[in-house]
């Protein structure tokens, strides 16, 4: 197992004992959602980008959500605020997070517990385990990720033990989406619900099918394809060529630049004019998209075609085909299921919480990780 899934695991191992303080938060955050204008949960957008974008405008995620800009009206939502490690975050943290305080806004901190600083309120805390070592962000991140949609989970789940329920959005690249996402009316009051949800009951589902996509991504298929693109880019390294790294995930295309080890060159989200501007015949573009490598919203494997770059990649296949990659170098598998939400629950549309982005974020690290160990 490489280092980073065994890091990956062993916290989310931990994950479990820390339900008790997230149903707290959860509740808590449900109770300010029930009293506030809107009932909106708040993400700190845009001063943690790459955090917020996983749960913003989200498939499985709330259509009842805002960001959180201390020059916006005071109000008394719940905020969720992320911390990789205290040395990189902590003064972002000791000026934002008081503000959000005299806002009225319910900070919930995911935060490392060790070293916590003077000046960095948080109504409620959930410890990520984060090490002082500045160098286990990487997997923090992911770690914070995992805690804010287990907190979502049982947010949901305390709001129907109030009579209520969250509007849930569905993945747009379902037959109806759109449609179902438009009536939702976020700031209209919550919708009634008459289903109770027992606290710890879609946390721990959550948190049970991270175990599972952990093991699915330590198998040998995914190990295999892992090794192989590895393999070819350090060949393709070694001759002196280029190698971009590039994607269409929500937290990715940020992280991309965040303590990699390995020469890649990140292009965020590609774009017909970044590829025109940045790249050459011959380049290597290491993908990591959604459903398909094009889509009705960008036509990525025209582009990456017109540029003339080889592929590796990295998407849930496309009833299509026509929309994937048969000319990519190698594939490599994800493992979670279009619709993108994983924790059952007894209102529309059915399902809520994606793993999509983690899922993403295990490969690319791991890559990352091998490539770095054959330079």
């Amino acid at each position: 197992m490489s280092d980073f899934l065994h890091d990956v695991r062993s916290r989310l191992l931990a994950l479990p004992a820390r339900l008790p303080a997230i149903i707290t938060a959860a509740d808590a955050a449900a109770a300010r959602s029930v009293a506030a204008v809107g009932g909106r949960v708040r993400f700190p957008s845009p001063a943690q980008p790459a955090f917020s974008d996983e749960f913003i405008a989200r498939a499985g995620g709330l259509a009842n959500w805002g960001t959180g800009d201390p020059a916006q009206p005071a109000s008394g939502e719940p905020i969720l605020y992320a911390v990789r490690s205290w040395e990189e975050d902590g003064e972002e943290a000791r000026q934002l997070l008081p503000a959000y305080r005299e806002k009225g806004w319910l900070t919930i901190l995911i935060a490392p517990a060790e070293g916590r600083p003077g000046g960095v309120p948080g109504d409620c805390v959930l410890d990520n385990g984060a090490p002082a070592d500045v160098a286990a962000g990487p997997a923090t991140f992911l770690i914070n990720l995992a805690l804010g949609w287990t907190v979502l989970a049982e947010y949901a789940a305390a709001l129907t033990r109030r009579g209520v329920r969250p509007r849930v959005l569905q993945s747009v690249f379902l037959p109806g989406a759109a449609d179902f996402n438009a009536a939702l009316a976020p700031d209209a009051p919550l919708p009634a619900c008459e289903t109770a949800i027992p606290a710890g009951a879609l946390g721990a589902h959550y948190l049970a099918r991270l175990h599972w996509l952990v093991e699915q991504v330590g198998g040998a298929p995914i190990q295999l394809a892992l090794s192989t693109a590895a393999e070819l880019i350090r060949d393709h390294l070694r001759a002196g060529g280029r190698v971009f790294s590039g994607s269409f995930a929500h937290a990715l295309p940020a992280e991309m630049s965040y303590r990699v080890r390995s020469p890649f060159l990140p292009l965020g989200i590609p774009r017909a004019a970044d590829l025109r501007a940045r790249t050459q015949p011959g380049d290597l573009l290491v993908f990591f998209g959604y459903i398909g490598l094009s889509n009705r919203y960008m036509d990525h494997g025209a582009w990456f075609r017109a540029a003339g770059l080889t592929l590796i990649t990295s998407f849930v296949a496309d009833p299509n085909p026509d929309n994937d990659a048969p000319d990519a170098l190698v594939h490599i598998p994800q493992s979670w299921l279009p619709g993108d939400a994983e924790v059952p629950v007894p209102f529309p549309p059915g399902k809520m919480c994606p793993m999509s982005v983690i899922n993403q974020l295990l490969l690319f690290r791991m890559l990352d990780e091998r490539v770095a160990q054959l330079r």
